[in-house]
């Protein structure tokens, strides 16, 4: 499989680990299938309501539903996955 990130969703990726750093992002990856195995990841959407720790993170379960509900409204872009950070903490390097 491979995966293609654009540069949008490269910056968005980043700047969600960055502003929480040292406790742990996680958000939605929103795109399309190119072909068999190849995806294209057009936008990452951070979520603002995980519980995040230092060492985990979980989504809203509620805020989840609301989200994947619209989501899947947008006809061109599709639920290819989500992300979330390791950050360094105590011993345990990011």
């Amino acid at each position: 499989m491979e995966v293609y990130i654009s540069s949008n969703a490269f910056w968005a990726l980043l700047i969600s680990a960055v502003e929480v750093y040292k406790k742990e992002c996680f958000g939605l990856l929103l795109g399309y299938r190119a072909t068999n195995n190849i995806y294209i990841v057009e936008h990452a959407l951070s979520y603002q309501t995980a519980n995040r720790r230092h060492t985990s993170v979980e989504k809203n379960g509620r805020a989840s539903r609301r989200i994947e509900k619209f989501l899947a409204n947008l006809p061109h872009l599709s639920l290819i996955g989500d992300f979330h950070s390791h950050t360094g903490w105590g011993d345990l390097k990011g």
